[in-house]
Order: C-alpha cells, then structure tokens, then sequence
C-alpha cells in the first residue's frame, strides 16, 4: 500500500475535484477525470483489501452510495426534501460502515475516511441548502 498522502482536498478546504461552471449549481462534484470515488478507493483500498475480498467490496459499495448520493442531491429534479433525506441515509451508512469496521482497522484509518466522506456529503448538503 502506498503511503504517500493524497489531497482529497484543495487549500479551502473543497474536494479536489473540477469545478463545474457556476449556473451548474456544483452536479458533478463527486465526477470527473480523477474522481473522487477513484481517489478513496486508492487511499484506503489497501486496507480493506487486506481484510479479504468482501470488506473491499464493501467499502467499494459504500463510496459509490456517496458519490450517488452526492449526485442525486445536486440534481435540479429531485426536491428539496427528497435531497435532504438522501444525504441523511448516507451519513447513516457512513456511521454503521466505520463503527463495524473500527474493530478492524486502525482508527486513525476509520477516522480519517469516517472524516473525508462526511465532509464530502456536509459540502453536498451546503449546496443544497445555497441552492436549493
């Protein structure tokens, strides 16, 4: 596993990803070319590759529930409502994922991804709030 950190992250704070054009109201903030979902997998991959096949799948399944999530609550067609309870799912998913596999991981390792989706799905939920 390589351990040389990876910014998921720009300087404010922002996920590193592309940013959309500014009437995009932030859809594709979890896509693009070097997409989020690849830079998680990539960062802790390694370790729930190492817990056996099913634990990496897991954790594949759950990043991609974020980056779901994180697109469905960009969308212009879904309400309001709709968006809010979407991220409030996937932050649960989030806390029962990290709370089962802290008795597994190193917990600097189930906190720092514990933080890192978290953070991604509260900057999805300030654009819903900005947006709407």
């Amino acid at each position: 596993m390589d351990s040389s950190p990876e910014r998921l992250f720009d300087d404010s704070g922002a996920p590193a990803v592309p940013r959309p054009a500014a009437g995009d109201k932030c859809q594709g903030l979890s896509s693009g070319g070097g997409s989020t979902y690849e830079r998680l997998l990539e960062r802790y991959g390694g370790f729930f590759e190492e817990l056996g096949y099913g634990c990496l799948a897991s954790f594949k399944h759950l990043i991609e529930q974020v980056e779901v999530t994180i697109d469905t609550a960009t969308s212009n067609d879904v309400n309001l409502f709709a968006k809010l309870h979407v991220l409030k799912s996937a932050r649960a998913s989030v806390e029962v994922f990290t709370e089962y596999y802290s008795r597994f991981l190193p917990p600097t390792v189930v906190n720092n991804l514990r933080a890192d989706l978290t953070f991604l799905l509260e900057r999805a939920e300030e654009v819903v709030l900005t947006f709407g």
